[in-house]
């Protein structure tokens, strides 16, 4: 058997629904249609039922003031991407130039060492094991 709780009235609801937010405020966490229910002693089914208008209020989320922050964010994120992107390219290919450069100074390099023993007449001794 179900016992009959009285309802509290709307004025109520919404005085409460004001304390909630007002907590809000400084905890940072957005109210809930069950914390709410919680606070006037009803079960979360019955406030819902009860409260409808209230209920989908609570449950819509936050005000538009954080999308802007959010969205605002999300610009801030893809412009750094850009940004990392374009350098990130700039240093390939600096890394690139910069192999290029190492290889063809050890083929100068190697050349010169050639000239210099042809001109001084170095027999060269084979780096590593002599084949037996």
């Amino acid at each position: 058997m179900t016992h009959r709780t009285t309802l509290p009235t709307n004025e109520a609801v919404l005085a409460a629904l004001a304390d909630l937010r007002a907590e809000a405020q400084t905890t940072g966490r957005q109210p809930a249609s069950l914390s709410l229910a919680r606070r006037l002693g009803m079960a979360n089914t019955t406030f819902r039922r009860h409260f409808p208008e209230i209920a989908t209020e609570l449950s819509t989320p936050p005000t538009p003031s954080g999308v802007t922050a959010r969205t605002g964010r999300s610009e801030e994120l893809r412009e750094q991407v850009s940004t990392l992107r374009a350098e990130n390219r700039d240093l390939r290919d600096h890394l690139e130039l910069a192999i290029a450069n190492v290889q063809r100074l050890t083929l100068d390099n190697h050349q010169l060492r050639e000239s210099l023993e042809a001109a001084t007449r170095i027999t060269r001794i084979p780096q590593g094991r002599a084949a037996r």
